[in-house]
């Protein structure tokens, strides 16, 4: 197709040149930073890992680093962008020639800090390699990606990697002191910089007096400089945690603890993080990307504590994606949710039948809950018209995406603007 030249692993039975390198994927993110001259070295990287939470904390860490004074760059799962730049994102992480691309848009914009999501598909299929981070937080770990790492310990370590290969001399791995595994990594960070965050006694950076309202979350941020209170829109314990880890990141950064406040507090909401439609229903719909076994749980866990008739959740699983966490979401549901409606997330090309007999699966016991609706927008209806006075209706799993992937296809998909117009026409 006109290329002057191949770069292959193994060369193909075919005329024209070509370049045999031992890691395709490797050499791809070399080039890519050679092209565009090498741009994430006048950039200060800040890598946000971990099951859940990562999109959250990315959010406020730019915000913190723009209360700062710095001029940050955000490469999250909903977009990449920087002053004077948006692009929708593709990936969590974009592929090296993508990700360079972006880093010669912030050197251009002078951005000085970028917060960016490193997923552990990203570590190894080496879209990171050659860079170096001043920070890496690492959130939590639990089931997720099984499709692609197969196994818990492949996937842990596939997120270990980043702080042992990653992390540039002198730089901070930042580690949720609450989470099992990750305590485990830090007898194996004895040569870095490590900071620990958490609601559990021991953590340098921790939070006290917690209350969690209908509207605001407030704590005490304490830190080893000393303490500050925090009130923030971002409901429930698991933003806690999200709001811990970036003020970690922000006091490993060396900023001060009014700065870091008036960072955390900047951010009112994270698009499809328990983002609100309201058209002046007196009921709640709240749309989340919770599509995990443990973002479910804590989803559902908030909304139970909060003032409410009933809890009605619609939710499915992803095609070509770890089928075991398939009956765990539907058991997690079913117990946590006063009326389900199991339905299709992106099916890809996966028999979308199949995925919600694998969701069922995991709901013996709780026959008269739910309803099986294959069409998503049949089910969002079903639950918004179901829906009464007081009640909290959940749409889970594709939080701020607007497609859905069939096998075939591609089509434009936006649970909020679904949920909005079956509300304005309830």
């Amino acid at each position: 197709q006109g290329a002057a030249a191949a770069l292959v692993q193994t060369p193909g039975d075919w005329d024209g040149n070509w370049v045999v390198v031992p890691d395709s994927l490797e050499a791809m993110a070399i080039l890519a930073a050679n092209f565009y001259e090498h741009p994430a070295e006048a950039l200060q990287l800040i890598a946000v890992t971990g099951s859940n939470g990562k999109t959250t904390c990315a959010f406020l860490i730019e915000a913190l680093l723009q209360t700062a004074g710095k001029t940050p760059g955000l490469l999250s799962t909903i977009e990449y962008r920087c002053p004077g730049w948006s692009e929708p994102a593709t990936t969590t992480t974009p592929l090296s020639i993508d990700l360079h691309r972006c880093f010669h848009r912030m050197r251009e914009a002078n951005v000085s800090h970028v917060a960016m999501e490193v997923s552990s598909h990203a570590i190894v299929l080496k879209r990171i390699t050659g860079l170096r981070f001043e920070a890496a937080l690492f959130t939590n770990l639990t089931q997720d990606h099984l499709d692609f790492h197969k196994t818990m310990s492949a996937y842990g370590a596939a997120k270990k990697a980043l702080f042992l290969e990653y992390l540039r001399p002198g730089g901070t791995a930042v580690l949720n002191g609450d989470d099992p595994y990750v305590r485990l990594l830090v007898g194996e960070l004895r040569e870095r910089k490590v900071l620990a965050f958490g609601r559990s006694a021991g953590s340098p950076v921790t939070a006290g007096d917690i209350l969690l309202e209908a509207g605001e979350t407030r704590f005490q941020l304490r830190t080893p400089h000393g303490s500050i209170p925090i009130r923030s829109p971002l409901l429930g314990l698991h933003n806690v945690d999200n709001l811990l880890a970036s003020a970690a990141v922000g006091v490993a950064l060396q900023f001060p603890l009014d700065q870091i406040r008036d960072g955390l507090e900047s951010v009112r909401a994270i698009p499809g993080r328990l983002e609100p439609v309201n058209c002046g229903q007196n009921f709640q719909v709240l749309v989340d990307y919770a599509h995990t076994p443990d973002a479910l749980q804590r989803v559902l866990s908030l909304l139970r504590q909060l003032p409410h008739r009933r809890l009605l959740t619609v939710f499915g699983c992803g095609g070509e994606r770890d089928p075991l966490k398939r009956p765990l979401m539907g058991r997690i549901v079913c117990e946590l949710s006063d009326e389900v409606f199991v339905t299709t997330d992106n099916p890809r090309r996966e028999d979308p039948r199949g995925i919600l007999r694998d969701i069922e699966g995991g709901m013996k016991g709780h026959e008269s809950k739910y309803h099986l609706i294959l069409d998503r927008r049949e089910a969002i209806v079903s639950a918004i018209q179901a829906a009464r006075e007081l009640d909290i209706v959940l749409l889970a799993g594709k939080g701020h995406e607007t497609t859905q992937t069939w096998a075939d296809r591609t089509t434009p998909f936006d649970d909020r603007k679904i949920a909005e117009a079956a509300l304005r026409n309830r």
